[in-house]
């Protein structure tokens, strides 16, 4: 059997090892990430989604994930660019740059300001992550940029010929998405 672990599971479940510091209905195991309860190259896949910039201590998850991965495991770790990591002012980049769809999108900027103001640890970000941290800890493969902020609440499939003029700059993208291995 693969052991999938997904950390930071939240709300949606991606492993069947599926970890969290809160009790989720997809959490399967209260686990803290920068102390993994798991044997040394233990893990074949690693799934970690906008994870580290809420931890303490990012490079010691880092580290442990090196630790538990089997040498031909891989892990996927995501995590927003710096300009990002304050979940305000990514809120209010999108509510700016969507305005005219920005109103649908009111309530999930407020929910954002508050959960900033209280340090609620799902909305807060304690640490900015850099590629150079992961590469430090982690051979890397493979990486990408993700979450363009512009027109993101129009929905449209990727055939779709609405909107292919715009050219969507990198600026724009949120995140860097990055396919490790262990690192020897």
């Amino acid at each position: 059997m693969k052991w999938i672990l997904d950390i930071g599971v939240g709300e949606k479940p991606r492993g069947n090892i599926n970890i969290d510091v809160v009790k989720t209905p997809y959490c399967n195991l209260i686990a803290d990430a920068q102390m993994l309860p798991f044997k040394n190259e233990s893990i074949d896949k690693i799934l970690c989604s906008q994870t580290l910039e809420h931890l303490e201590q990012p490079i010691k998850a880092l580290r442990e994930i090196n630790r538990v991965l089997k040498p031909d495991g891989t892990a996927e770790i995501d995590f927003p660019k710096p300009n990002f990591t304050n979940n305000m002012r990514y809120r209010f980049v999108e509510f700016v740059l969507n305005l005219p769809f920005s109103l649908l999108h009111l309530k999930i900027l407020f929910q954002s300001i508050r959960g900033v103001k209280k340090k609620d640890p799902r909305w807060y970000h304690k640490r900015i992550i850099t590629l150079k941290d992961v590469a430090r800890e982690l051979k890397i493969i493979e990486t990408r940029e993700f979450g363009n902020l512009l027109l993101k609440s129009l929905k449209f499939g990727r055939k779709s010929r609405i909107f292919r003029f715009l050219r969507q700059p990198s600026i724009l993208n949120t995140g860097l998405w990055v396919k490790c291995c262990k690192k020897k």
